[in-house]
């Protein structure tokens, strides 16, 4: 099946070692530092409200967003976290999840896309002290993410349970390595795009 995941209001959590992950993650880093140095003249000369970058503000916003987009990502997160998916589908153990979810692995899945829609870059980040605001605020993204569950045709949801709810009640977006956080709980959802 495949899904879109969407996203609002995420904020960077930042990077253990920022050193270790810029030697690490060289390619983002480069990209990430260009990226930043556009989007401040892109405000300097566009001056956007807040300093947010959208795509509704002509091509050059939507090239820093297609470029930033290049190394995003987003991915479940149910198997590194199975207690909780199973307490938000109301099962009383892991057996019973993926007995609902026939064909789902063991494993979480990451999106084969990510499209950044609006970010806002950290107007305190210095280029000659790098450091972990070189990170931008996320205020608007979305992916497609596909997951290889086979539901039989009479499947019935529960009653008052929302669909898929344990797969993608704790999906995160990921940047570059760096994760990110909702500023307010529950701000991203998910839509089922085809079987």
């Amino acid at each position: 099946m495949k899904f879109e995941l969407y996203f609002t209001r995420l904020k960077p959590m930042g990077v253990s070692d920022f050193e270790t992950w810029k030697t690490q993650n060289q390619e983002a880093y480069d990209l990430l530092l260009a990226l930043n140095a556009r989007a401040r003249a892109h405000c300097e000369t566009q001056s956007p409200e807040d300093g947010r970058i959208s795509r509704e503000q002509g091509e050059t916003a939507r090239q820093i967003l297609a470029d930033l987009s290049t190394i995003g990502t987003a991915r479940t997160n149910f198997y590194n976290n199975i207690d909780y998916a199973c307490d938000v589908e109301g099962l009383s153990d892991t057996d019973a999840f993926y007995q609902r979810y026939p064909g789902l692995e063991g494993k979480d899945y990451y999106a084969t896309s990510a499209e950044i829609i609006s970010a806002q870059f950290d107007d305190r980040f210095d280029p000659s002290q790098p450091d972990h605001k070189i990170f931008p605020a996320i205020h608007m993204a979305s992916s497609t993410i596909e997951i290889p569950i086979r539901q039989p045709a009479d499947f019935q949801q529960p009653e008052g349970l929302t669909p898929f709810c344990g797969i993608f009640q704790d999906a995160a977006f990921i940047l570059a390595g760096c994760w990110y956080e909702a500023i307010f709980p529950g701000y991203h959802g998910w839509n089922k795009l085809d079987d």
